[in-house]
């Protein structure tokens, strides 16, 4: 004879007693798969709404020597258009400014509660044209910059360091050559101040030539600092006379200076 039930007839307390159990559990599921759809239409409401617009952008101070413009520097980091500033993503905006040729480092800011943009770059000061088969700028540490495109520019020019290119075609110049030469013209503008340095001709192991606005000089490719010094002493009769001078140090131990004929010496 078969043994009977053990399940016996569910009572209505076991019931409510049930529900009341999965209850909650019911409510948290039906919560956690309607919090996803809630925060997609409450986002989605926000990054199209105007209140979220960007009220101010600043851009941080520029050299007073810079290439750069306010202007471009909004361009590039596409903050010159309407744009909400739930939508900003800084580092990508930093990438966008630092793939400029012109700037080295970007750092942006957004104020959520301000509704504000702080912008701030750091530039890539412009040392030098290098003349080569391939015209290049180049910056103070000798990295090119772009090439030059016969624009009006108050620096240098470097002649005869040559130009290579990197396995992307890219021209740079030669780092080496470019780097003396900069290195000369830094002591050039430091012992002549108040002269316009030109043209700085790379020679190789016979020094360099230096052009001035109205006189040249040529040193040897040794200690040039103290050639340079010694230039200056006896330069300064070049400022009493009008004429176009040449001042040869290459040798060891003599400076020679040529002086063209002044106006009144001519007749």
């Amino acid at each position: 004879m078969s043994e009977p039930s053990k399940t016996g007839p569910i009572e209505i307390g076991d019931v409510e007693t049930r529900v009341r159990e999965f209850a909650p559990k019911a409510l948290a599921l039906l919560l956690a798969l309607a919090l996803p759809f809630a925060t997609y239409a409450v986002v989605g409401d926000a990054t199209n709404s105007h209140v979220f617009l960007v009220q101010q952008v600043t851009v941080g101070p520029l050299s007073t020597l810079s290439t750069l413009s306010e202007a471009e520097v909004l361009q590039v980091s596409q903050m010159d258009r309407a744009r909400n500033v739930l939508t900003i993503d800084p580092y990508e905006v930093e990438a966008q400014l630092e793939a400029h040729p012109w700037i080295e480092d970007a750092t942006v800011n957004v104020d959520l509660r301000a509704l504000s943009v702080q912008i701030d770059v750091v530039e890539r000061q412009l040392a030098a044209i290098v003349a080569g088969a391939v015209p290049l700028l180049v910056d103070d540490e000798g990295q090119s910059i772009r090439l030059w495109e016969r624009d009006e520019l108050n620096v240098p020019v470097i002649v005869g360091v040559g130009v290579v290119r990197d396995a992307d075609g890219r021209p740079h110049a030669e780092s080496r050559r470019v780097r003396e030469a900069l290195q000369v013209i830094e002591m050039a503008q430091s012992e002549f101040p108040t002269r316009t340095l030109r043209e700085v001709q790379h020679r190789g192991a016979l020094g360099y030539r230096l052009h001035f606005e109205n006189f040249e000089i040529t040193v040897g490719a040794d200690a040039v600092s103290d050639r340079l010094a010694g230039v200056r002493l006896a330069a300064a009769e070049l400022d009493r006379r009008p004429s176009y001078a040449l001042a040869d140090s290459a040798s060891p131990n003599r400076i020679t200076f040529g002086f063209t004929p002044a106006p009144s010496e001519e007749r």
